[in-house]
């Protein structure tokens, strides 16, 4: 079994974690860290819904970077700063075309 580990070059830098981690024999990919953050590493201007569609832009990027898409995603963990209901379906709203397990929690901030 191997590991690779990457960062693609259309996201933005990491502080001691990889975007994608790809393990070998049958491929399992597992995403991390997929926050609100343009290229620059500075969080997307806007309003929440501009947050959660620049997450899911760099959702997508990282799995077309694994040579997958949402239809191959097995589990799907979402943590969001916030409890409104409505903002929580919004996230799942835009995971279209995935039928992977779901589960998001509200959690403090992580980012200025």
């Amino acid at each position: 079994m191997t590991i690779q580990r990457q960062n693609p070059p259309a996201l933005h830098a990491t502080p001691g974690y990889h975007h994608v981690t790809t393990v070998s024999g049958r491929t399992t990919v597992h995403l991390a860290g997929q926050c609100p953050l343009g290229l620059d590493g500075a969080v997307v201007d806007g309003d929440v819904l501009a947050q959660v569609d620049q997450v899911v832009a760099n959702t997508a990027t990282a799995l077309t970077a694994a040579g997958a898409t949402a239809d191959d995603v097995v589990r799907t963990v979402i943590y969001v700063a916030t409890a409104e209901r409505a903002v929580r379906s919004a996230v799942w709203d835009r995971f279209t075309g995935s039928a992977s397990g779901r589960r998001s929690a509200p959690r403090a901030r992580c980012w200025a």
